[in-house]
């Protein structure tokens, strides 16, 4: 009997443990991606000026070109998805459409964040 408990009690905090991990918070600011059959996925971490970006808050959004001196939001998640690490998902482009919807073999991306604390965007670059 004692077992039993045991096992239900571990089997729930497992379950409770994965979905604190792993659930995902949706963005704010970098909204209207279309989620198409294929995509990638991108870990890291950020910092802005010297800090790290605040989990939970600060956004990653990934634009590519869209043929038409614009940009298309291909991917975007909030900081913290991992503590301290974005993971994002670039959706592809749906060839089955004629609109571009996402990213092409080969595309540059454009990685952009969202300083929720002073509501500005800053392209990504290395230091």
């Amino acid at each position: 009997m004692k077992r039993k408990i045991f096992l239900v009690i571990l089997m729930a905090a497992i379950v409770n443990l994965s979905e604190f991990c792993f659930a995902e918070v949706m963005p704010v600011h970098f909204t209207g991606i279309r989620s198409t059959l294929n995509s990638c996925s991108y870990a890291g971490k950020v910092t802005i000026n010297g800090v790290s970006a605040v989990d939970g808050e600060d956004e990653i959004g990934v634009f590519v070109d869209d043929g038409m001196g614009g940009e298309i939001l291909a991917g975007a998640c909030v900081m913290g998805h991992l503590p301290g690490y974005y993971f994002v998902n670039i959706y592809a482009d749906d060839t089955t459409t004629e609109a571009k919807d996402g990213a092409e073999d080969n595309e540059a991306l454009i990685f952009r964040v969202w300083d929720k604390t002073v509501s500005s965007n800053f392209d990504s670059f290395d230091e």
